[in-house]
């Protein structure tokens, strides 16, 4: 359990390290004027002069300004809710469920950004964010648990009445949060 928590975290972390990168990014090649070279500003000029929506009165080169920076608060919010979750203690369900979206979305990110736009930053941003979320999520999986207060953890057993088998838990904090999960949640099925 606490090496699938450390990989979310450090997905977590990745994702506010890209986004400030990002924003770097975003302040160098929109904002500083400073440091464009010639050509590079005579081509922002023209693109200012393109109208790419006429109802809001948006330039081209305004619209990927702000694309730029969707980008960066998207990915902001991304690492910060994933650290919020990690905060508020999930139950391992719950924190291998959210892992194994965030390793699909991430993957997913990346092979369209890879067949359609295939730059590199996007491309490693999402890709290392799967690997991380994937890597969460398997070691995730891995956790078992043996019984949970009050019975057996298989709905479909004999009523055990030894005393809770905790030592395939990591966390013991994990106990604490065992009253609220359903059966269904630990064997990572719907309840009907």
């Amino acid at each position: 359990m606490r090496l699938g928590r450390f990989f979310f975290k450090i997905g977590a972390w990745w994702l506010l390290v890209a986004a400030a990168a990002h924003s770097v990014g975003h302040y160098l090649f929109y904002i500083d004027e400073s440091r464009f070279t010639p050509e590079r500003l005579d081509v922002a000029r023209r693109m200012q002069e393109l109208v790419a929506d006429p109802v809001l009165d948006g330039s081209l080169w305004r619209m990927l300004q702000v694309f730029s920076l969707s980008f960066g608060l998207f990915l902001l919010f991304a690492g910060v809710s994933s650290l919020v979750l990690l905060r508020g203690k999930p139950s391992g369900a719950l924190l291998q469920r959210m892992a194994h979206f965030n390793a699909i979305f991430w993957g997913g990110a990346f092979v369209l950004i890879f067949l359609i736009y295939p730059m590199i930053e996007p491309l490693i941003i999402a890709g290392v964010a799967s690997i991380l979320f994937g890597l969460a999520r398997v070691s995730l999986s891995g956790r078992k648990v043996r019984g949970m207060p009050g019975g057996n953890a298989d709905p479909g057993a004999e009523d055990d009445k030894s005393p809770v088998a905790t030592e395939d838990l990591e966390d013991t904090e994990d106990l604490e949060d065992m009253d609220d999960i359903s059966v269904e949640e630990l064997l990572g099925e719907e309840a009907s």
